[in-house]
């Protein structure tokens, strides 16, 4: 079985599909994604916390570039949580570190990084960013490179990014994280009004 390709979350009643995913994820060697993934996963996407999404994750039905997906946007959720406890545990502990703040020279090394974010999550001021148009290249089995664009929530993207996650004891975390300012910001992405039928 092809571990990059996107596997969708079984609904209610496929549960024996799940299981042959599984199996066959098992088979193919394919690592169980550990617990603190899982846990990442579903503090930073709403509305996929029921059983049984959860289950389905914890039997291993999320694919390489889910997990990476996943990790990436625990990265937006600990941002607009200004939550430093997570942002710490998403950092890379084994691999080297950079970080590029728009504006500002490159951060070298963990403390330099860690000591960045602490400033900023700190802030008050600090822009409320979600991730939008994300992008998932794998570069081998350790390492993916994800894109995407950066904005508040509901105006629109005026930065680009890129995060370079590395596989660490069954975790994806960011070794890099650079991030700069957009020629013409992109415009707001367009919600669907919830009241409005098709």
């Amino acid at each position: 079985m092809d571990r990059n390709r996107d596997v969708v979350l079984p609904r209610r009643g496929a549960t024996r599909r799940c299981h042959r995913i599984v199996e066959a994820r098992r088979a193919a060697g394919a690592p169980r994604p550990g617990r603190e993934a899982r846990r990442r996963f579903f503090t930073g996407l709403p509305g996929l916390g029921s059983l049984h999404c959860q289950r389905v994750i914890r039997l291993g039905c999320m694919t390489t570039q889910d997990a990476v997906r996943a990790a990436n946007e625990a990265f937006y959720a600990a941002f607009r949580g200004r939550d430093l406890d997570v942002m710490d545990s998403l950092w890379a502990k084994q691999s080297p570190t950079l970080c590029v703040h728009p504006g500002w020279d490159v951060l070298r090394g963990r403390e330099e990084v860690m000591t960045s974010w602490r400033r900023i999550l700190a802030n008050p001021n600090a822009p409320q960013l979600e991730g939008t148009d994300v992008d998932v290249a794998l570069l081998g089995e350790t390492v993916a490179l994800v894109t995407c664009r950066e904005g508040a929530p509901g105006r629109g993207a005026g930065i680009i990014a890129t995060n370079v996650f590395v596989l660490e004891d069954g975790e994806w975390r960011i070794a890099h994280h650079h991030a700069g300012p957009l020629a013409e910001p992109a415009p707001p992405t367009e919600r669907p009004d919830p009241r409005t039928l098709n």
